[in-house]
């Protein structure tokens, strides 16, 4: 070996750089990476039979290593897969294992797999287990991976729980925010026969009609349990029913084509519809019968466009926005949209809200 000037002997630069062969490794520092693992792991023969295992396998099981070895495989899942919350659990380890140990061909890494687990000191744990096929000298190997994962299993199941309960007091909250806002309608409709003149009556119903569109969307949050989003067309479809109800009116096309929207802007849309529907039923027949309103729509390009329309008169010369029009811009507005009056080609009005999806 090459030395310095004062007889001291140096490594070559070059021989530094070149790591250790796999050959040139000695087993000890294989078996020392093994043993110190802080995952649990073994290598189980064919027969079941366990040829090797590291502490932090033996500790997990809570069993000395020379029970570990005379259980082996098949014993270990007898002993200790806890049947309690899983009468099947121990069947379906079996299972599991045996479909690498049975198996002519190299299979590939398995999915990490849960199990229930009671160890041998009676403790609940849950293993998250991991096989993998290994060739050694020709013989056929399984390596397991055992990590305890009992502290992100519970965790879990706690958060489960708690949007289990979630989704049931929303439930209930979304349901009685809908009575609520259904008795209040009842009490305006006693109301309006209360008033004294039309004006009067008029602005109560009004008022009850807009809180029939709010009760609506709450009765189909409650029936579909879903807290995020609205099928727009299926309650677009009830308001229209609705409106007819209420107003008497001839019966209103619908042709919406099916749109999913977040549940926060649901409530603006049916606001700004039922406006329009109103509006239309008001004014867009000065001097003959009811004719054509319908209502129509659709998403494209992550906008949604909903349009009322009519065969009516059409917008009068200087036309100038009334109260549910003021009402209807707003609230586009809120939806980071726009509310457009159009005349209608062959005669009458259309209104279309269009809006982000």
């Amino acid at each position: 070996m090459p030395g310095t000037d004062d007889g001291r002997r140096t490594v070559p630069q070059d021989d530094a750089r070149v790591p250790l062969s796999d050959s040139e490794l000695p087993s000890s520092v294989y078996r020392t990476f093994f043993d110190h693992a802080r995952e649990g792991r073994a290598i189980i023969k064919r027969s079941g039979a366990i040829a090797s295992f590291n502490t932090a396998f033996a500790e997990f099981c809570e069993l000395p290593s020379e029970r570990v070895m005379k259980l082996g495989a098949s014993g270990l899942i007898e002993k200790l897969v806890d049947r309690e919350g899983e009468p099947e659990a121990a069947a379906r380890v079996r299972d599991f294992l045996v479909r690498y140990l049975s198996s002519g061909v190299e299979l590939e890494r398995s999915p990490p797999t849960q199990i229930p687990v009671r160890t041998a000191k009676g403790r609940k744990r849950v293993a998250e287990v991991t096989l993998f096929p290994v060739e050694l000298d020709g013989d056929f190997l399984i390596a397991a991976i055992v990590r305890d994962v009992t502290e992100a299993a519970q965790a879990a199941r706690f958060l489960e729980r708690a949007v289990t309960q979630r989704d049931i007091l929303l439930k209930e909250l979304v349901h009685r925010i809908k009575n609520n806002v259904s008795l209040i309608a009842s009490l305006l409709s006693f109301a309006r026969r209360e008033m004294e003149t039309e004006r009067d009556a008029e602005v109560i119903k009004q008022a009850r009609d807009r809180l029939m569109a709010v009760s609506l969307l709450y009765d189909i949050i409650h029936g579909s349990g879903d807290f995020n989003t609205v099928l727009l067309d299926a309650y677009l479809e009830r308001l229209a029913r609705a409106v007819e109800g209420s107003t008497g009116c001839n019966p209103i096309e619908f042709a919406v084509q099916p749109v999913v929207i977040r549940q926060n802007a649901a409530l603006p849309v049916g606001l700004v519809v039922n406006e329009l529907l109103t509006n239309a039923l008001k004014y867009a027949w000065r001097d003959r019968p009811q004719g054509l309103l319908k209502v129509r729509g659709g998403a494209s390009d992550g906008m949604v466009s909903i349009a009322v329309e009519d065969d009516g008169d059409g917008m009068k010369e200087g036309w100038k926005p009334g109260l549910g029009t003021t009402i209807g811009t707003a609230l586009a507005e809120q939806l980071d949209g726009t509310l457009v009056h159009a005349p209608r080609e062959g005669g009458g009005t259309v209104a279309t809200l269009t809006f982000p999806a």
